[in-house]
């Protein structure tokens, strides 16, 4: 027969048994104690209408001579108005051995979600029969016995991690009502139900990995799936919000060579903190998340991210390498070196497209923009000054002694002291100024583009301004800088006149490769080589190099073509060059592995003994030849 149609809805088990219910005691674990103690089941008890609640406790004398509003009257009305939630483990049961060993009750605690450890002895709890290896069923019909019939207190109990524990008593107390004091400042006020939610967030829902729906864990009251998210959580909760910040950080390292946006980084996270999580009692997750935001984003913050601080979004803490250029006012190549160097914090992604982008820590370009001002690049000293483009670029490191290239490498920008370019121009301001030219006046502008001066000797005429030597009459009011000095032509014309007199000494390359009796293209790589040294006069028209007649004095001394030495010897070039191989000289070469159009060596002792050696043996065998003939 069955049993429903005999018991009916209002049928009322007939209890020979009533254990008390103790403090603390699961709503399950009690059911499952009340119905092993009276040989039935709890599904039994379960169509029998029996629920954990004060009414049907009190009508079935399972709370007689306890007092109404005593702690436990006030524990089970508690207990009933939670089971309505989903805080619940209803599908897996748990236990510690050690306290089932100790007392024959199952707890409250080991019935929530999340709760993986023993607040009092510190172990995780256990939910499969080391015997059978089969999950511990809440239906089972002992409360101390596996189905297979192995004794659940003979299992053993592994140590926890503290924290995690700290979590299990946490979310034991967040069944009474009032402050949680097991947690961190932030959340003392947190119940139990919100602190599994926060659980979830902060072990689960917060990776990037996780799917379109993190939250949805398959199986979350097995210890295997539950235990990895409690623990995390427990971590991060236990070092708020340092722990917090150090997540998000491992979750934008891990995506920063994608290049992920803000929105598809922590889309999930963004919707769940503010709409999911809008309760006041997450505010303090909130401010943790915007102030990473504001701090450690590496990247532009969407103005459409609208529920984010004002500020944050206008004023991120890492911006684009081309923003940061424009507010400090150098190039992206200079910017990049002091990321490269370590005098900025920057981040460098790869786009989809393998697009490279590099974002640079604000803070740390505002920290440096007062060293930078005090500073002009090239652009700068050119503005300043009112010269052309190329005129500076020759003009620059000769007119300011103190300039230097970043990282002082050739390619790098220039960095000039502020300092020096600006009493160069406030020497025009202490000069009267015209509208216009006078009879046999010129301007430093008119010097440059029509007469035809070096560079060399457009610095000298700047420093003998400087100096007090040459004196400018006045200032031209339609140029700027130092171009629009105004110079007396006579005065100008007979200072370079004095200036060339000992100019003579020094050659072009041209001459200076007659005076050794070879060709341009050799003096030019014996000049780029070293072996012969070269004073590069940079005209505005024609750049170039002059060698003065001292320096091939001393590169005669120093070196020999082989055609010389093969003239002397009355040989060819190239018996001469396989002389001197065959005794290990080796001709003059570069790094660059350009060879010379000409065979030079360096006159060492060993040559010069081997030429004499060379031309006696010549001289004797020309002798020999002239007896015969005789």
């Amino acid at each position: 027969m069955d049993r429903n149609s005999t018991y009916g809805p209002q049928w009322q088990p007939d209890l020979l048994l009533r254990p008390a219910l103790l403090h603390m005691e699961g709503p399950r674990g009690y059911l499952l104690r009340l119905a092993e103690a009276n040989c039935m089941t709890v599904n039994e008890l379960k169509k029998a209408n029996a629920e954990f609640s004060v009414g049907w406790l009190t009508t079935n004398g399972l709370l007689a001579g306890v007092p109404v509003g005593s702690d436990l009257h006030q524990y089970v009305d508690i207990v009933a108005q939670a089971r309505r939630t989903r805080i619940w483990n209803d599908r897996f049961a748990r236990f510690c051995p050690i306290c089932l060993s100790e007392a024959l009750v199952w707890q409250v605690g080991w019935e929530l979600l999340f709760h993986d450890t023993c607040p009092v002895h510190g172990v995780w709890l256990v939910d499969r029969c080391s015997s059978c290896g089969d999950w511990i069923r809440p239906n089972r019909r002992r409360l101390a016995k596996c189905k297979c019939g192995a004794d659940l207190r003979s299992e053993q109990g592994n140590a926890a991690p503290e924290n995690v524990r700290r979590l299990s008593a946490a979310l034991l107390d967040g069944l009474v009502p009032g402050r949680n004091q097991r947690l961190p400042e932030p959340f003392c006020d947190l119940d139990v139900e919100r602190l599994q939610k926060l659980i979830r967030f902060l072990g689960a829902h917060l990776d990037p990995a996780a799917g379109r729906r993190p939250l949805k864990i398959h199986s979350v009251g097995k210890m295997q799936v539950s235990w990895p998210v409690s623990s995390q959580a427990a971590e991060i909760l236990f070092r708020w919000p340092a722990a917090f910040h150090q997540v998000l950080d491992r979750i934008q390292e891990t995506e920063l060579e994608h290049r992920r946006s803000f929105a598809s980084l922590f889309r999930q996270t963004y919707q769940y903190l503010y709409q999911n999580m809008a309760d006041c009692s997450f505010q303090p997750v909130r401010d943790a998340f915007q102030n990473w935001v504001g701090e450690s984003w590496r990247g532009p913050v969407a103005k459409r991210n609208l529920r984010l601080p004002a500020d944050v979004i206008s004023n991120p803490a890492f911006i684009p390498v081309g923003v940061a250029a424009s507010e400090l006012g150098i190039s992206k190549r200079r910017l990049r070196h002091l990321v490269r160097t370590g005098q900025i914090e920057g981040e460098e992604s790869t786009g989809r497209s393998g697009r490279r982008f590099l974002m640079v820590k604000r803070s740390d370009g505002q920290k440096i923009s007062g060293r930078l001002a005090t500073t002009m690049n090239r652009r700068e000293v050119m503005e300043a000054l009112s010269l052309g483009k190329r005129r500076t670029y020759h003009l620059l490191p000769l007119l300011f002694s103190t300039a230097s290239h970043v990282n002082d490498a050739p390619h790098m920008p220039w960095c000039v002291p502020r300092q020096e370019v600006e009493a160069l121009v406030s020497i025009g301001e202490r000069l009267p100024e015209i509208d216009r030219l006078g009879m046999n006046q010129v301007t430093l502008a008119h010097l440059l583009q029509f007469w035809g001066w070096d560079v060399r000797e457009v610095v000298e005429l700047v420093k003998a301004v400087q100096a007090g030597t040459l004196v400018p009459s006045a200032t031209l009011k339609s140029l700027g800088g130092i171009s629009r000095w105004v110079f007396n032509a006579e005065e100008v014309r007979s200072w370079r006149s004095a200036r060339n007199q000992d100019q003579d000494t020094s050659l072009t390359i041209e001459v200076a490769a007659k005076a050794l009796g070879s060709r341009p293209e050799v003096v030019s790589w014996l000049v780029s080589g070293g072996f012969l040294k070269a004073e590069r006069v940079l005209n505005m028209r024609r750049p170039g190099h002059r060698i003065c007649r001292t320096e091939l004095d001393r590169f005669r001394g120093n070196y020999v073509f082989a055609v010389e030495a093969a003239s002397q010897l009355q040989m060819r070039s190239r018996e001469l060059r396989a002389l001197l191989a065959s005794n290990g000289i080796s001709p003059l070469e570069v790094g660059d592995g350009k060879p010379c159009r000409q065979l030079v060596y360096r006159r060492t002792d060993q040559l010069e003994e081997i030429i004499q050696r060379t031309l006696q043996v010549r001289i004797g065998a020309g002798i020999e030849e002239a007896n015969r003939e005789i």
